[in-house]
Order: C-alpha cells, then structure tokens, then sequence
C-alpha cells in the first residue's frame, strides 16, 4: 500500500454482484482509501460464469487500475516446523516493538537480499500499516473469544504464515492507488474470517463466495462486512484457479506463478496424513527404527541410535542404562516396595490417592475419544485418539493425528452423536501435541504431577482406538525412559496400533502419566510415549 495512504474505509458504495465487486476502486481522500469487504451468499445458475468473468476482465484491465488478483479455495492448514520458527520470530519481534512493526518471514527475507528497493512503498512503512493491522486483529480476536496468551501468539503466527503464503511474489510490489481483489470460498471459521479482514485493513478489497452457508450471527454483528443474495445455499463447483492471474497483470507469468499455483494446489488437495508415518516401522542394515515427527532445527535421530549409543559386547545385547530424571527413579527393591506395594496404600492418610483395578481403570475410557480427520471434501482420511484435559471441550492429541486436518469428527463412548471441530487450539510439533476444543462440557481425566516418581516395571494401562476399534484398553509395564530428539519419552509395553496416537497411557491410580505417541510395528510391544511433564506444561489454562 502507498506511502500516501494512512487509513481504510469500508464498504462505502453497496456491492449487490461479482460484477461490481469486479469494477468498484477504492478511491483515495485524504489519506484514506476506500476499500470493499463483502459477502455473497448461496449460489445461481451464473455463478461460474460470473467467476470467469470476473477474472478475465481483471486480467485485461490496464496498468493503473487493477495490481493483482488472487481467489482461495482453502488456506493452508499447519504449516511445517521451519515455517512456524520463523513465524514465531516474527511474531516476538511484533511484541517486542509493541506491537507497532510486523516484519512477515518474507519480508525479512527481502530486506536480506536487498530487495527493498523493488517495492513500492519501504518495507519499514509496510511493517508499521501491517503492524497495526495485527494489533487491531489481536483486539478483535481477544473480544470474541475465551482465548488466552498462548492462543492469541498462535492466532497471530497463524496470520502471518497465510499472509505469506497469500502474497508469495507480489505483497510488497503494489501501489495502494491501485487495487488487489482477493476472492475467497466457504469462509466461517473465525481465524479465518479475521484473517481477510486483515487484507482488507491493508488495503485489499476481499469478496467471500459463501455458497454453502454464510458466517455465524456472532461474526456478523461485528458488522465487519457487507453481503448480498445469489440464491439458495448449495454446493458450488468453481472452476480451477487460473495461474496467470496469480500475479501482476501483463507481468511474465512465470515469475513466481508456478510455485506459487504449486502451494496452492497443495493446499486444496491435501489430505490428513494421521497416524501413518510416524507409527510405521522401516528397517535399515537390519535394525529397527522409530519414525517420529520432524523436529525443528535438531538433527534426525533414531530409536536405533538411543540403542546402538551403548557399547553392546561381541554376541551379547547391552542393558541400556540412563541417568535418574525428574519425577522418574530406576527400578530399584527399595523404591518399588515404596512406590507401588499394595501394602503402602493402607498406610496412606485418609483421602489419598487408590489403586484401582484392572475393570475400574477400563471406565475411565468414557473420558477418552477417538478422532477421525476428514480431507477438504469432508472424506475421512485419519483416525486417532485423544484424552478430555478441560471440562471446557478440550481434548489433548498427537499434532501429527491433527495436522492437515480440515475438520475433525469426535466420538465420546456411549453417545451415537459426533462432535465436529474445525479448529486447533494450540500445538506444539517438537512435542507433537495439540489441543482441539468440541462444543461440550467434558469430565477430564487427572494428570499426574510427580509422586512417587515413575519406576521401570510398573504398571500402566493404555487407552485408545487401534485401527478404529474404539477405545480398546490393554495393560503392561514402564519399560524404560528414553530420549529421542532431546525429548524425555516413556518406553512402555501396553499393545498400541495404528489409530492409538493420542491416547491415555494410565498409572494404577488412573492418572495420565503420558500420550501414546509412536510405536514399531515389528517389535514387541516396543512403544512410546510424551510424558505427564511436557502434558502439564502445555495443557496450563485449559483444564479449569
């Protein structure tokens, strides 16, 4: 956007077609421009027409009055740990500034290479207008939902990284006096929504195709957009998005259009990769490896690696030896006598904890859920499992069962109904944890804090949805504690398979002491799990 333009204005003529949307430039008065967010509802016989005219007129308009038209079949979903760093970065440097200057990834990458001289307006005036774009976007968000500060940096590294993927090329190359129309379809999430407000606060005019159902009533009360009338609510079948309107009209069309059409249509077609990778087990030279999720910036390690680090002797296999962790001892006569005899119970003082039986352990699997990820046209692509941490609807899983998801159906034993989610709350994929939220009150399960630590040989109890069997329970032992990546994770033998990501690893006392994680298929009963340290800390403000 244009030195000259300081402030936007909103919707100041009424848009009742695609076609006036098409023609309608904002105009520029004292330093504020005039720009056009707007809803068109249901669908007609014209629609694709309608489309196709809109983009092939844009296409022929000259230099001057049109910069760059982009239409949104879906945003992308999770984005890969790098890209999160990154975003992260830019995040805490929004912060930091008071929230005054937003620096996107891609910005700083041209001030890196020199390329600030490309744009038209200076990368510094850019962060300021997007800089308090985000701050009046971060004021929005905290208005209209129960978020907290670990949800609010997460909503704003979410902008960032579609701000990105949207403007890929030509974000910082346009002159406010011109004009760039985005067109976007089925929006009603609320991220969502916010976040093409967003463009329209940086001088974009944005135009939503709502032909299935329009925004919920609480958004539209925020009177933040306009909307007229196609027809009936249905399905819409629109036509590919042409690659040679992705940038400048007249500009070479290769210039940064093949990738970018390549994100795009990733983004459309990608599907939920849930518990598949990261549970397989692949042989190399003979030994058996854990595949996990990729962690940021850290080398590739293996579970063979943790193994083969030992000095194991000619024709023998070597104890595996690690050092006492917090909250965690070695198996030992006097500590397990202590810890986990049936005798030291009744010794305990009124109200203290109790061992439960194997059958009372099983009813906990009411607070247990299975989770099938659905792809973009709504056709399950994943299951796995999750643990109730917040009577508020928040439900505990793997970030691998939730990444790439475009929605997520949640089954509760003893209830035919599934709860629909579109949104995740929060993860961490160095962690590989996440938190989704259903529209119900839950009845969370404890999680243990510490004492007595955990000791090899104990018992434990695994909860989850093998291969979409629904909450199957089966019993074992601590096995070990191992780390992989630098993360501290429970070896434990209770039976897992595919489809068990996310569920409840129990202690006797029917704690969750971790979240079955990953697995090796040929092994025997060789798995793994994020333990009850990691789980407390990210699931702080959701359990009340």
């Amino acid at each position: 956007m244009a030195g000259d333009v300081r402030e936007v204005r909103h919707n100041v003529i009424t848009i009742s077609s695609i076609t006036a949307f098409a023609d309608v430039k904002g105009g520029i008065h004292d330093f504020c421009k005039d720009v056009y967010f707007i809803r068109a509802l249901g669908t007609c016989s014209s629609l694709t027409e309608d489309v196709r005219r809109l983009e092939d007129g844009l296409w022929r308009k000259p230099k001057g009055s049109f910069a760059a038209y982009k239409r949104v079949r879906e945003l992308p979903k999770t984005p890969l740990p790098d890209e999160v760093n990154a975003c992260l970065e830019s995040y805490r440097q929004w912060k930091d500034s008071r929230e005054v200057k937003m620096f996107t990834p891609s910005m700083t990458g041209r001030a890196l290479n020199g390329q600030d001289g490309q744009a038209v307006m200076p990368l510094e005036a850019w962060a300021r207008v997007l800089g308090n774009g985000c701050r009046r976007i971060a004021t929005l968000f905290a208005q209209n939902t129960q978020a907290n500060a670990s949800q609010e940096k997460n909503f704003i590294v979410k902008l960032i990284y579609w701000l990105d993927w949207l403007g890929e090329g030509w974000l910082f190359r346009w002159d406010g006096k011109e004009a760039v129309k985005i067109v976007a379809e089925n929006v009603v999430k609320k991220q969502e929504y916010f976040f093409y407000y967003l463009l329209t606060l940086l001088g974009m005019d944005v135009l939503l195709l709502q032909s299935r159902q329009d925004i919920a009533a609480d958004l539209e009360r925020l009177g933040l957009s306009e909307k007229f009338v196609l027809g009936a609510f249905g399905e819409a079948v629109l036509p590919a998005f042409p690659v040679k309107t992705a940038l400048f009209p007249g500009e070479n069309q290769n210039r940064g259009g093949s990738s970018q059409s390549a994100r795009a249509d990733s983004a459309h077609m990608s599907s939920a990769r849930a518990d598949s990778a990261q549970m397989d087990s692949v042989h190399e030279s003979g030994r058996v490896r854990v595949k996990l999720p990729e962690r940021p910036g850290r080398r590739r390690e293996s579970f063979s690696d943790v193994l083969s680090s030992e000095a194991v002797p000619s024709g023998r296999r070597a104890a595996v030896v690690l050092p006492p962790r917090s909250g965690r001892n070695p198996s030992s006569p006097s500590s397990l006598s202590s810890a986990s005899s049936p005798g030291s119970q009744s010794r305990m003082p009124h109200g203290a904890r109790r061992e439960m039986s194997f059958e009372e352990l099983a009813r906990l699997a009411s607070s247990v859920v299975m989770i099938t990820v659905h792809n973009p046209n709504g056709e399950p692509a994943g299951s796995g499992s999750g643990i109730m941490v917040g009577q508020g609807g928040y439900i505990l899983t793997n970030h691998h069962v939730a990444a790439h998801g475009s929605f997520y159906s949640v089954s509760i034993e003893g209830e035919d109904k599934q709860y629909r989610t579109e949104d995740i709350i929060k993860y961490n994929s160095l962690y590989d944890l996440a938190v989704i939220r259903i529209d119900r009150r839950l009845h969370p399960l404890p999680v243990f804090k510490g004492n007595p630590p955990l000791v090899r040989g104990q018992k434990v109890v695994a909860i989850g949805s093998p291969l979409g069997l629904f909450n199957s329970v089966s019993d074992g032992i601590i096995s070990g504690f191992r780390t992989i990546r630098d993360v501290d994770m429970i070896q434990f033998t209770a039976p897992i398979s595919h489809g068990s990501s996310g569920g409840a690893v129990l202690n006797m006392f029917g704690e969750v002491i971790g979240i079955s994680t990953a697995g090796i298929d040929d092994g025997q009963n060789i798995n793994l799990a994020m333990g009850y340290e990691v789980i407390n800390m990210f699931i702080q403000g959701f359990t009340s």
